[in-house]
This record gives C-alpha cells, sequence and structure tokens, in this order.
C-alpha cells in the first residue's frame, strides 16, 4: 500500500520498504521484531509477490513482458533490413502496443471515483457485467457495475459506476488474505481505502450474496488463476451461490471448479515457460537472469497441484517467528527488494538493494542478474514512454532504478546523469569501470570502446 512507503512492482518482481523495517526482518536479529502494522505491511506486499510467480495471470503477464522486450529489441535494434518496408514495420509496432495496453490492463487500477472511508455496508452493487477494457488489449475484460453510496450519517444516496478489473481482484484477495494473517496474529487490521480494497467483497454481496467471506476469497484465488482474472471472478462467485442454493457446500464447489480450470490450463503454461527458456538461450547475461523466473514459476506451479490454495497456509505463518517466514519465502521465493531510506532522495547510498531475506540463491551473483533484468526493461520502458509508434523512439527522461542504492564513481560525480540520462553513462571514460546500468544497455547503447 503506497500510503505505507510499500510498494511492489509486478513488472520488476520488486518490492519497496522503509529502511526502518531492515532489522525486523533480519533472523539474525532475533531481538528486533516488526509491530503488528509492519507485518501487515509486509505480508501484503509479499502476496503480491507470491501471486506475480505462482499463478497462471502471473505466468501471462511474465510472457507479455518477454515478448514485448523481444519485440521491442528487434525492432529498434535489429539490422533486419525488412524493417525498412514501412508495413512491416507498422505490424511490429502494432505488436509492441497490444503488448502496452495488456500491461497496462492487467496492473493499472481502475479509475473509480468513490468516496475513500467507505464502509462495505454502505454500498451496494447492482447490474454486474463484463464489458471490454477500452484501455486495455482487445482480450481483456473487467467487471463494471452500477452501485448506490448511502453514508450512514446523511440521508440521500448517490450512485456511481464502478469498475473492477485485475488490479483490483488482486488488492482485494491480498486484503482478505491479510485480514486472515492479522487472525493469525491476533492483532487488530489496518484500515485501507474502500477502493480497491473492498470493491470484490461488494461485488459478492450483489452476484452472491448468501456466500461467506472466505468463499469470496476462494473465488478471487481461484479467478487469478486464468490469463484474465475478471472474465472468471463472476463465475467462480455465482458457482459458490448455485452450490449453496442447492444445499451444497459453497466452498467446496469453488475450490473444484477452481482445480478443473487449473488443471486443464497447467499443460499450456508450462509449455509456455519452455518456450521462454528456449527462446533465452543465446543472450548469455538475460538467459540467466530469465531462467531464474521461469524456475521460481514452474516450481510454485507444481506448488499449486498440491493445494491450490495455498496462500492460506502462507497465511497462518506469523512473520514474528522469523525461522517460519524465513522458511515460507525460501519455499516460493523472494523479490528483489528496495529498502528505501529517510532525507533527501540524492544522498549517495540513501537506499539499499537486495533480496527479501529468504530466497535460497540470495547471492551477489542473483542479485546482479535481477539488476540487469530492471535495467535493461526499465531502459526499454524509458523509450516506450515516448513516441516509438515513428519507428525512432527517443527515450524519456528518467532516473537510474539504481539511484538511491548507488556508489559508483559516476554517481558520485554526475548524479544529474544518473537522475535523468542514465543510459548516457557508456560516455563516461573516466571512471575505471562502467555501472550496472550501462552494462545493462550495452548491447543497444554500444560501448566504450566503439559507441554508437
Amino acid at each position: 500500500m503506497p500510503s505505507s512507503g510499500a510498494t511492489y512492482r509486478p513488472d520488476m518482481q520488486a518490492m519497496s520498504l522503509p529502511a526502518y523495517l531492515e532489522a525486523g526482518l533480519d533472523p539474525n536479529q532475533p531481538e528486533v521484531q516488526l509491530t503488528s502494522t509492519e507485518k501487515a505491511i509486509v505480508f501484503h506486499e509479499w502476496i503480491h509477490y507470491l501471486h506475480n510467480v505462482s499463478t497462471i495471470h502471473g505466468l501471462t503477464s511474465l510472457s507479455v513482458l518477454l515478448k514485448l522486450w523481444s519485440n521491442f529489441r528487434y525492432t529498434f535494434w535489429s539490422d533486419d533490413k525488412s524493417l525498412d518496408d514501412p508495413a512491416h514495420l507498422a505490424a511490429y509496432i502494432g505488436d509492441i502496443d497490444a503488448d502496452i495496453r495488456f500491461m497496462a490492463g492487467s496492473r493499472l487500477e481502475q479509475a473509480n471515483d468513490l468516496p475513500k472511508n467507505l464502509h462495505v455496508s454502505e454500498v451496494e452493487f447492482a447490474n454486474a457485467r463484463l464489458v471490454p477494457l477500452p484501455e486495455g488489449h482487445e482480450s481483456q475484460l473487467f467487471i463494471l457495475c452500477e452501485a448506490a453510496v448511502c453514508l450512514r450519517n446523511k440521508s440521500h444516496c448517490a450512485q456511481y459506476e464502478v469498475r473492477i478489473g485485475t488490479h483490483e481482484i488482486l488488492e482485494g484477495a491480498a486484503y482478505l488474505l491479510e485480514e486472515r494473517f492479522a487472525a493469525t496474529m491476533r492483532e487488530p487490521m489496518r484500515n485501507p481505502p474502500y477502493a480497491p480494497y473492498f470493491l470484490i467483497q461488494s461485488l459478492s454481496a450483489s452476484v452472491a450474496p448468501k456466500v461467506s467471506k472466505s468463499c469470496t476469497l476462494l473465488a478471487a484465488l481461484g479467478a487469478l488463476q486464468f490469463p484474465d482474472p475478471p472474465r472468471k471472478l463472476l463465475d467462480m462467485l455465482k458457482c459458490g451461490e448455485a452450490a449453496l442454493s442447492a444445499g451444497r457446500d459453497p466452498e467446496s464447489a469453488v475450490r473444484a471448479m477452481a482445480v478443473q480450470m487449473y488443471e486443464e490450463s497447467l499443460p499450456a503454461a508450462l509449455k509456455t515457460l519452455e518456450i521462454i527458456d528456449n527462446a533465452f538461450d543465446k543472450d548469455e547475461r538475460m538467459t540467466h537472469a530469465v531462467h531464474k523466473l521461469t524456475a521460481t514459476l514452474r516450481a510454485n506451479l507444481t506448488y499449486r497441484r498440491e493445494d491450490l490454495f495455498l496462500e492460506l497456509e502462507v497465511a497462518k505463518t506469523d512473520i514474528g517467528n522469523k525461522n517460519d517466514w524465513l522458511a515460507a519465502r525460501a519455499r516460493y521465493g523472494a523479490p528483489l527488494l528496495f529498502l528505501k531510506g529517510a532525507g533527501d532522495e540524492n544522498r549517495v547510498r540513501r537506499d539499499k538493494m537486495t533480496f527479501l531475506t529468504g530466497d535460497p540463491f540470495a547471492d551477489q551473483e542473483a542479485v546482479a542478474q535481477r539488476r540487469l533484468l530492471y535495467a535493461t526493461f526499465q531502459y526499454m520502458f524509458a523509450h516506450l514512454q515516448g513516441d516509438y509508434k515513428s519507428g525512432k523512439p527517443k527515450p524519456k527522461m528518467s532516473k537510474c532504478p539504481f539511484y538511491g542504492s548507488c556508489e559508483h564513481e559516476l554517481r558520485l560525480r554526475s548524479p544529474s546523469q544518473c537522475g535523468s540520462t542514465p543510459w548516457l553513462s557508456l560516455q563516461d571514460n573516466e571512471s575505471l569501470d562502467v555501472c550496472d546500468y550501462a552494462v545493462a544497455t550495452s548491447k543497444f547503447e554500444g560501448s566504450r570502446e566503439g559507441r554508437r
């Protein structure tokens, strides 16, 4: 949750936390414990990572990102003369545009102009239906609802349109899991804004009014085992409601439906991982990093066959018991972690970058590989934020992702360059060696010996 100073960036598999939490996460400092609020913050963001690396939707997001990178690299940096043909170039740029729209549709928060401090009891949804996502890919849908908001301290009601996309499902599921986590610790819950965290609860109250909150959570988790989760959430909720009306256990019905869908989707998912692995067998630098991501997904998808709803067990792990929490992260993986310090953002080494402790590959090589991926994709996005459709993209000024944690000579000498045009770092002939960002982009920007 951004208001807590904690965020998770799915395309980079990177979590940002306030630096003061570091000691509380360190198993070597058992005397330092996180507060209940701090535990909930870390758990919530790590759940986003878990969904990123253990669901069909997470795999779809990764495959689209890597396809975007492949198209970007080929379209703008290959020597293929056929790209001189405007029609051929336009076809590739069209693919790039489709990938960008899919990623935006999968991850961006929907525009819902609702009051922030609503309670679920003050909102009533009606006429929930699937409609095409205007700014997304043509294959993506979102759930559109009519909402009546009647505040308890006011006599009148206001009408709104509410949009529920993948982002809202992810946040709603993470919050319901956080509730279970808080119950494990017997601690009070945080009180976040109504949107996006409570939208799926209001949706459930509309289309499946008899099912429990636990069943709503199962439906949301089940929907994440589909490339476009909004398509399946309504079906999952209605399945639970129909089972209850027929005198059957709604949670068992939702579980069975989700397991069947997962088993049907898994062969294609494993084939996709194989395709990704084979596609990254030439560029040695990217290969190690990408294969680490696919290995994590492959392992976690296998764990899902044992227990499709494994998050429910994870939510029973008290982060205060550092060894148990360490074991959970060692099993399912850990994101790249940015510990954000306080004070002047231009201060050298204000921040720290590592893995969230528990990754079995949390060594210097693993960190270096993830840094490579992060810098490479950041470089791509800097270009794609401008007029890439012209065929000659110019990167938009943006800060090096390692700006706050770097102490390279160039960062000390020319912080303004690192803070706006880090891809020019290869023009640095004064430093003894090039920085990590330069290593990641040297294939496109040239090298110190032979710049383009």
